[in-house]
């Protein structure tokens, strides 16, 4: 999911570990279609 999580993990307080697990879900959720519609608005 998110390749930063053990940088995160590792420098940051525990509490933002959580918002580091749920940033990358999005983003690996939304990746995909955000990819294909602006592939789509340019071509």
């Amino acid at each position: 999911m998110d390749s930063a999580l053990p940088f995160v993990k590792e420098n940051c307080e525990p509490e933002y570990v959580k918002y580091a697990i749920v940033s990358g879900f999005i983003l690996t959720l939304a990746a995909p279609v955000l990819i294909s519609a602006l592939a789509a608005l340019l071509y």
